[in-house]
């Protein structure tokens, strides 16, 4: 059987959506700290707590679309490759991704 490129293509989309994701998450959580302080709210140790676990939350599928193009890209368990694609679906690389991965079951082991 011919190895396709189609896994590869499937987990560097998964791996930068998911990368993407969280970067937005942080300068998202950076500029909340920025705008409470500058406009001379109080920035309390509970608010700080409460957005930073919102953002923990929010960045869990971003994790899995990171993990799920790490085995896109060695080509192991497919399943884990689809959810991680799936979850990245909000981007517009992330459904790329799962009709790669979708359609590409038979290159994993």
């Amino acid at each position: 059987m011919k190895r396709a490129k189609l896994p590869t293509v499937a987990g560097i989309l998964n791996i930068v959506s998911g990368s993407v994701w969280i970067i937005i998450l942080l300068l998202l959580y950076l500029f909340a700290v920025v705008l409470a302080i500058g406009f001379g709210g109080s920035f309390s140790a509970k608010t700080g707590l409460h957005l930073g676990l919102r953002i923990a939350l929010l960045s869990v599928p971003a994790i899995i679309s990171i993990i799920g193009g790490t085995f896109a890209l060695k080509r192991k368990h497919w399943g884990w490759a689809l959810v991680g694609s799936i979850c990245a679906i909000p981007f517009v690389l992330g459904l790329a991704s799962t009709i790669l991965a979708a359609t590409s079951k038979e290159q994993f082991k």
